[in-house]
């Protein structure tokens, strides 16, 4: 078996030496450098944010240890969904 890309498994739905039947996916992998960042920002916050500025994300997984990230722009379409998506 040999994957499309490096990465992560993040789920095993098999277990070695198990029989599993052609097409069926037994990992799901995850690219750790291409993950992206939904955040929520208050209409009155929003226009404190710029392009370009740094941030700090605490994660579930690490609430103790900040993550550093630089805000790269709005997705187009973010605002007629009310969501705004860091990619």
């Amino acid at each position: 078996m040999k994957a499309p890309f490096s990465g992560t498994v993040v789920t095993r739905a098999a277990e070695p030496g198990e029989v599993v039947t052609a097409g069926t996916a037994v990992v799901t992998l995850l690219d750790l450098t291409k993950v992206y960042l939904r955040g929520f920002c208050s209409e009155g916050e929003i226009g404190k944010v710029k392009v370009g500025q740094a941030a700090r994300v605490y994660l579930d997984s690490e609430p103790r240890k900040p993550s550093t990230l630089t805000f790269p722009g709005l997705t187009p379409g973010d605002f007629h969904s009310g969501k705004h998506v860091l990619p």
